[in-house]
């Protein structure tokens, strides 16, 4: 526990202008050294400077910088803050990553919450933040620049975003959770919510336009298409559709990483739109008790161009995202990681034994499962069966995963042991 950030900035008061919450973070370091302590650790956060707030205290800066990890006290601090004179609204970034090549990548939806409650920007716009470490000045530099994304007006903007580069730090996607009425299954239109990624393939000098991921109908994904059993859809539908007549939509949470070959790979839970424009249908289907939802692993093997998606159902879970007591409990939270090679992902998730608590996620651990890209297979529990494995239960963490985080890559062994 290493201080490497201080707030300073309150005029005399108690209230901190520069006081920064959910950072994120990466680690740098140069090309061709082997000493831990000449590499850094980048941060950025956003700060309570309410630029972009309708209140007198609220969000709207970031603050970010370096640490030196043999020497702490070799840190900087930079602040940045919105201008909604000039339309450039800053708010709470959920992605981050820092490439092999030493560039920070932190995009942002464009909301606008001057007026107390958010608007997406009115020309569409993503941010992203983007730095890269200067050898000679021995420091990280700042731009930002948009890229265009036309959402429906019935959601305020995306709701969710990830980013990610392959292992050479040349090809990057940026993901997010939203509708931009581009997707090509007429009876989905305006229904639900799925992936949308930006691709760039020289580092980040460049992007496409957005790619919108097709889950259902004639272009669906099959996975996703086939992932609940005739006897589920029986007691969802009366009477029961063809599967390509169905709406799999997602939530609002999803993490990405991508594969030796340069292409997106995307953890997300999947579930099915029943009649509310972008519900998320979580109930629960007898006898076995588990959620409609589903972890998946959305694997793309043209870098995510239509008809390239295999869909990789990674189990069923008990319990879904949001769906616990009010007085406590915990999101699913699903995240990937990689081998450093980028052959083989990982996705893990929070969840509660219905055994252990039978209504809500309040007693969360962690699960996982593992995908060989190359042979297009995944891993099983420790009983040998398809299935995930609860990786926590045992520990000192068993029933307590609480907000849990995985790093981008994973560590190899070498004897085929992955932590």
């Amino acid at each position: 526990m290493v201080e490497c950030y201080v707030a300073t900035e309150n005029a005399g008061g108690e209230y901190y202008i520069d006081a920064a919450r959910y950072p994120n973070h990466g680690i740098f370091n140069p090309i061709g050294n082997t000493d831990p302590n000449e590499a850094h650790v980048h941060f950025f956060a956003a700060t309570l400077d309410a630029s972009n707030s309708g209140e007198a205290s609220g969000w709207g800066g970031y603050g970010y910088g370096w640490t030196k990890i043999g020497d702490p006290t070799d840190t900087t601090k930079n602040l940045s803050t919105s201008n909604p004179a000039d339309e450039y609204f800053q708010y709470i970034p959920d992605a981050y990553t820092m490439t092999s090549l030493g560039e920070y990548w932190v995009p942002e939806s464009s909301f606008d919450w001057t007026s107390g409650t958010g608007v997406y920007h009115d020309d569409s716009k993503i941010l992203v933040n983007h730095g890269a470490w200067d050898p000679v000045e021995e420091r990280f530099g700042r731009e930002y620049f948009y890229l265009e994304l036309e959402i429906v007006p019935e959601i305020y903007g995306p709701v969710f975003t990830k980013v990610e580069f392959s292992p050479d730090g040349q090809i990057g996607y940026i993901v997010l959770i939203g509708d931009d009425s581009e997707v090509e299954y007429p009876q989905s239109a305006m229904r639900g919510l799925y992936p949308i990624l930006f691709r760039t393939e020289d580092a980040g000098e460049t992007w496409s336009d957005p790619i919108a991921v097709t889950l259902s109908g004639d272009d669906g994904i099959e996975g996703v298409l086939n992932y609940l059993t005739d006897e589920e859809l029986a007691v969802l539908y009366e009477p029961v559709p063809d599967r390509e007549e169905l709406v799999f939509v997602t939530d609002g949470d999803c993490d990405v990483s991508v594969d030796q070959d340069g292409n997106p790979q995307i953890a997300i839970f999947i579930s099915v739109n029943l009649e509310t424009n972008y519900s998320y249908y979580y109930g629960r289907i007898a006898p076995d008790g588990h959620s409609i939802g589903a972890p998946f692993l959305l694997s793309s093997t043209d870098r995510g161009e239509e008809g390239s998606w295999i869909g990789y159902n990674l189990g069923r879970t008990y319990n879904y995202t949001y769906d616990y007591d009010t007085d406590f409990g915990e999101q699913n939270r699903i995240q990937i990681a990689r081998t450093p090679a980028g052959d083989k992902m990982f996705v893990s998730w929070a969840d509660t034994d219905t055994t252990v608590s039978p209504d809500y996620n309040n007693a969360p651990d962690i699960w996982a499962r593992g995908v060989n890209l190359n042979t297009q297979t995944m891993s099983q529990d420790n009983d040998g069966l398809e299935l995930p494995n609860n990786v926590t239960f045992g520990s000192e963490a068993t029933f307590q995963a609480y907000f849990f985080c995985m790093a981008n890559e994973v560590f190899d062994d070498g004897a085929g042991n992955y932590t």
